[in-house]
């Protein structure tokens, strides 16, 4: 069962003003930003680096919630086999293995529109990967940001 059903909950209250302090620096930077026609995109560089790194995640987005997960693509796969797999429950599961290794995903927390925050991830092996958002619009409606755009190859060296 859930471990919020066993009483794993408990109230918090936060209190306090604004911060004033200042992000650890990051290695690379990768924003999100609002596209026309209720999307996205990942503004990144081309390629990480393997092992560990830290990233900043600058979501510029004016409405809505987002992070950044990685995922190996498999040998001889390309982001479309992973768009194809991933978007497929739509029209029933998902045929033949994924094209992706989510056994070895790594990424970041999910943050606030018009914020920023820096993560340490671990990207285990060069090769290719993709970056995707599987969070969904804050109204509830529509599919996760993958389908908006959110679902982008970066090259690990």
């Amino acid at each position: 069962p859930a471990y919020f059903t066993q009483g794993a909950v408990k109230p918090l209250e936060v209190k306090g003003g604004k911060s004033t302090g200042s992000l650890p620096k990051a290695d690379q930077t990768i924003a999100i930003k609002d596209v026309p026609g209720d999307q996205y995109e990942f503004v990144n560089p081309a390629t990480l680096k393997s092992g560990k790194t830290t990233i900043e995640l600058d979501n510029q987005s004016k409405t809505n919630y987002h992070h950044v997960l990685f995922f190996p693509l498999g040998p001889g796969k390309t982001v479309a086999d992973a768009k194809k797999f991933l978007t497929a429950s739509a029209k029933g599961p998902p045929m033949g293995p994924p094209p992706i290794d989510f056994m070895a995903g790594v990424g970041t927390d999910v943050i606030e529109h018009s914020r920023k925050l820096v993560a340490e991830v671990n990207l285990p092996k060069p090769g290719n990967y993709v970056m995707l958002c599987f969070v969904s619009d804050r109204d509830g409606k529509g599919g996760p940001h993958l389908g908006k755009g959110l679902l982008k190859e970066v090259k690990v060296s």
